[in-house]
């Protein structure tokens, strides 16, 4: 090599698997009134480095371990209609605190980032003949779910739209 300078490098997989199932019953009070409840279970799994060593040599050791876990949940909802035009809705999530990790952390961080998970969503929609048009927002603990500035910059990211087609 020109310079008697050399460079080795290697790369490691960081793994990051998040998983989640769900048993979600639902039931029709009346004709303007429906419930619903949702037994969830997560997991998380993902691998952290524990020891890092570059020798004299050039030769590297890397170890890792996997951090893994899972957690049960429970999400209640309910729907009413308050025409036969506008139906609103609300949903409990996470009742039961589940948090999960928000970021990798080294061994013996003392302050782990923890995402908490309970949050509480509320929505609306307006039906007129095939036109459906609604509305949601989800809060956590820390205000409003996610907040981002949207591409045109329109409400400064505060609010989402999307369309759907249903040929049904």
């Amino acid at each position: 090599m020109q310079g008697g300078f050399s460079r080795i490098e290697d790369s490691v997989n960081m793994k990051l698997k998040e998983f989640a199932a769900y048993l979600s019953p639902g039931y029709k009070i009346n004709d303007r009134l429906s419930v619903g409840l949702s037994v969830k279970s997560t997991w998380q799994q993902f691998n952290i480095p524990n020891i890092v060593n570059v020798s004299s040599q050039r030769t590297g050791t890397f170890r890792d371990s996997s951090v893994r876990q899972q957690h049960f949940d429970v999400d209640v909802s309910a729907s009413f209609k308050a025409t036969p035009s506008l139906q609103i809705g609300i949903n409990l999530m996470n009742l039961a605190g589940t948090e999960l990790y928000a970021d990798a952390f080294v061994p013996g961080q003392t302050t782990i980032p923890m995402q908490q998970q309970r949050s509480l969503g509320l929505g609306f929609v307006y039906k007129w003949q095939r036109l459906n048009v609604g509305s949601d927002i989800l809060l956590t603990k820390d205000g409003l779910y996610e907040k981002r500035k949207g591409r045109s910059g329109i409400l400064d990211g505060r609010i989402y739209g999307g369309f759907i087609f249903d040929f049904n």
